[in-house]
């Protein structure tokens, strides 16, 4: 008898405890809709591979990037298929808060200076207030250092972007992102100084921290009427088409990548691409972060 009723007491507590978890996942689940969730991790890193993402520097957090492209592929043995020769650039980037970042950078290219911030327009959530994109705004501007003969201006040395970032993570596997681009360049090289550029990049997971990432810049043609017809302003050069892998190493993320451009600052990959994967000049390159804390950083749902 003894045992019949210490084999009930145990039945019933067991699914008085089965219930209260059931009870409990129901109020989570009502809690969880009737919050507004911030989606994040769209992508891994700041840049996709030339061009930036909607992902903010962690806030109160200080990133020193590395970025390296080698020669050419098609070089051949003898300049070890590009590893003799290298383009490179130095940045910084703080996280100001959840919503804005800036960052600074100097590039072997032209011995070029670049400045820039990043704000968030709207983010991407769940919940009640749910929005489908994220919208970040950027704002770059780079000075070209080159000594010149004959010399040019300070004015056309100068060169400003505006874009908009506009990104969606469609589910745990894939993200991809829009990034029309106005940019303003004096150089007397070009036939104009305003040009519209339009980006469109993706990310798929190839695992929990591995990811492809595929990168392409649209350049709108640009055409000038002279004694002959209309001549092309970009007819010396390429549209940028970048893929690679992202690699996440607790603590920083590491970027493998192929490319047509060499150039790392937005003048420079945007209009100054002069090689083509049609003809095997593809520069393979890397992106390497490490992020500093410089104060305590709160904490973040993610999904």
């Amino acid at each position: 008898m003894k045992f019949f009723f210490t084999i009930c007491l145990i039945c019933f507590l067991s699914i008085k405890s089965s219930a209260q978890e059931s009870l409990d996942d129901i109020i989570n689940s009502i809690d969880n809709t009737s919050q507004t969730r911030i989606v994040t991790s769209t992508f891994k890193s700041t840049r996709i591979i030339n061009g930036h993402s909607i992902e903010l520097a962690s806030p109160k957090s200080l990133e020193f990037r590395i970025s390296h492209r080698f020669g050419p592929l098609n070089n051949g043995l003898y300049d070890i298929f590009g590893l003799d020769m290298a383009t490179i650039r130095l940045g910084f980037e703080y996280g100001i808060n959840d919503k804005m970042m800036i960052g600074l950078g100097r590039s072997s290219y032209q011995k070029s200076y670049d400045i820039f911030f990043k704000i968030a327009l709207m983010k991407q959530s769940k919940g009640v207030s749910s929005k489908p994109l994220s919208i970040y705004y950027l704002n770059s501007e780079s000075i070209n250092t080159l000594k010149y003969n004959p010399k040019i201006d300070f004015k056309s040395r100068i060169s400003y972007i505006h874009q908009l970032l506009i990104a969606k993570k469609v589910n745990d596997k894939f993200s991809f992102q829009l990034t029309p681009s106005l940019l303003f360049n004096d150089f007397e090289n070009y036939n104009k100084n305003t040009f519209f550029v339009i980006g469109l990049a993706g990310k798929y997971m190839l695992s929990k921290r591995i990811a492809l990432n595929v990168e392409y810049f649209y350049r709108l043609k640009h055409k000038k009427e002279n004694s002959i017809g209309y001549i092309n302003t970009f007819e010396n050069n390429y549209n940028s088409l970048s893929v690679g892998i992202d690699i996440e190493t607790g603590g920083h993320v590491f970027q493998l990548h192929f490319s047509n451009s060499s150039p790392m600052n937005e003048k420079g990959f945007l209009l100054e691409t002069n090689k083509s994967w049609s003809d095997g000049t593809i520069h393979f390159g890397f992106n390497i972060t490490r992020e500093f804390t410089i104060e305590n950083k709160s904490s973040k749902k993610e999904w």
